[in-house]
């Protein structure tokens, strides 16, 4: 399937998707230092220790994004997210079960620090940039990562209210009930693997056929199947005909043009 030929419902689902995830995801993470006074009391382990466990939560996120990444390419978003969100759950219940810091490093720091880069800004966003034209691009993925920043809003008060008045084991038990959520919205998300790689050739000829009327004009014919089709000949074509269209944009009414990218091909 093409990006063109997504409905506005298919669209809107997988943004809403990629944005809720995103706002589940950071919001639990950058919610942690809530338990720490509880987990140090309640565990016996030191402030040393619970900052290692969310250091170490850090360096993983970082170093597994890359092969997240290929993960992703490979076997598409939808299972990457969604094993994401199952290792999220795995990691929050091993934190609350954790006995010691040794433990707690692997539930808070190992788990979720791998479950972020599967849930978090980075597939989020390649999942928004597949789903909306270049044009729209920044703004899909400025409104995306807003509703994610939602997260620490929502989540932080909730978390504090459940360990003030039922403890933090209350409170954990919850973020794993968020976590079975993100299953749902990664699952929505994940529509995206259904689209088209768009090329590089292919994105530079829908943005020089937007932009130059006259390469709408050109056309060259296809000797393999005889058909005369609107092609891109080259880049230096591309040079020739799009600067000078531009510089006369005022004449040429080429900026509305500009402003139609990402729209069907006329």
């Amino acid at each position: 399937m093409k990006r063109s030929q997504l409905t506005r419902a298919q669209s809107w689902s997988i943004l809403g998707g990629a944005a809720v995830m995103l706002s589940l995801a950071m919001g639990m993470r950058q919610s942690w230092g809530l338990f720490q006074p509880h987990m140090i009391r309640d565990l016996g382990i030191t402030a040393a220790d619970f900052s290692l466990a969310i250091a170490i939560q850090n360096i993983v996120w970082g170093a597994t994004q890359p092969f997240v990444g290929a993960l992703a390419d490979r076997h598409g978003a939808r299972r990457v997210m969604l094993g994401g969100a199952l290792i999220y759950a795995l990691g929050t219940v091993v934190s609350l079960l954790a006995p010691s810091a040794l433990v707690l490093t692997l539930g808070a720091g190992i788990c979720i620090g791998i479950a972020l880069s599967c849930t978090a800004a980075t597939v989020a966003m390649n999942v928004t940039s597949r789903t909306v034209s270049p044009l729209k691009q920044s703004v899909a993925m400025g409104s995306v990562s807003a509703i994610g920043s939602l997260g620490l809003t929502l989540i932080s008060p909730l978390a504090q209210s459940l360990i003030t008045n039922s403890g933090w084991q209350v409170a954990m038990v919850a973020f794993v009930g968020l976590a079975v959520v993100m299953l749902p919205v990664a699952y929505l998300a994940g529509g995206v693997d259904k689209l088209e790689i768009e090329s590089a050739a292919g994105l530079a000829q829908s943005i020089a056929q937007a932009a130059c009327p006259r390469w709408r004009r050109s056309s060259v014919t296809d000797t393999r199947g005889g058909r005369v089709s609107c092609q891109a000949a080259s880049t230096s074509s591309l040079r020739a005909w799009l600067l000078p269209d531009l510089v006369m944009a005022p004449r040429r009414r080429v900026w509305p043009e500009l402003c139609s990218l990402g729209t069907s091909p006329r």
